[in-house]
């Protein structure tokens, strides 16, 4: 288990930690935000752990009860969350009898990593917000883009996970299939594909016009720009439950996968 701790100084005044945090906003956002705290401040200690295992034998944790971090970047709760959907279709497979103890295994494996990737971006928004340097302008607006895009929560991905199968093309195996911009999420074809993603299913993703053979899969035919923004080309994408990418191949390949559902 990891173990960090700060704790806030108590000789600092509401104007001078208003300002502080002020200048931290304007040199990461380039806004020229306004703050104030109006009667009070009080230090605090900060603690941040995480357990090296989520899972033993039938005793799963998840969230808080599996690390506990800085509130900085506002990330509990969406890990906790993301915690429990990756365990909630796992348990439910294997509740199903569609899976054995093999597959409840890859939840620790997966999600410690994330986890300690959590404690790892909460740490360096707390040492920024704490101690960052307003005296080297850039140094503060490169750390301050670096938070805001982990705060995001977007980027974990399943790579190294024993439910990826390597392979080629963008996005790749390991990684969320949604990976499109707001503009493009609002076509009609998007649309339909994100609704799609709602089935807690295992799903194949093809063209349309294709129709890979694929027993005890749930088929999701898609058109263009989606076919295109996803680089189908003639081939098909395996989509878990939670929407990651399990892996990708070519029309006319089986879709062989150690486990993708009943």
């Amino acid at each position: 288990m990891t173990d960090t701790a700060w704790t806030a100084s108590g000789d600092e005044t509401p104007a001078a930690a208003a300002e502080r945090f002020r200048g931290r906003l304007a040199a990461a956002t380039g806004a020229r935000p306004r703050v104030r705290i109006r009667d009070w401040i009080k230090p605090f200690t900060i603690r941040q752990r995480a357990v090296p295992t989520m899972q033993s034998g039938r005793c799963f944790v998840a969230g808080d009860a599996a690390h506990v971090h800085s509130p900085a970047g506002g990330q509990g709760m969406n890990t906790g969350l993301q915690d429990a959907f990756n365990l909630g279709w796992k348990l439910a497979a294997a509740c199903a009898g569609d899976a054995g103890e093999a597959l409840l295994d890859t939840y620790s494996l997966e999600r410690v990593p994330v986890g300690s990737a959590l404690l790892d971006a909460t740490a360096m928004i707390t040492d920024y917000v704490m101690h960052g340097d307003l005296s080297d302008q850039s140094g503060v607006d490169s750390a301050g883009r670096e938070i805001i895009g982990r705060t995001q929560a977007l980027a974990s991905r399943y790579t190294d996970s024993p439910l990826t199968s390597p392979g080629p093309g963008t996005p790749a195996p390991g990684e969320r299939v949604t990976r499109v911009g707001p503009s493009a999420a609002k076509t009609p074809g998007w649309r339909d594909f994100l609704d799609r993603l709602r089935d807690p299913r295992w799903l194949l993703v093809h063209r349309a016009t294709a129709s890979p053979a694929a027993p005890g899969l749930t088929g999701c035919p898609v058109a263009d720009p989606v076919a295109e923004d996803l680089q189908l080309g003639d081939g098909w994408l395996l989509v878990r439950p939670d929407g990651y990418i399990a892996a990708r191949g070519t029309n006319g390949t089986p879709v062989r996968f150690g486990y993708a559902g009943g």
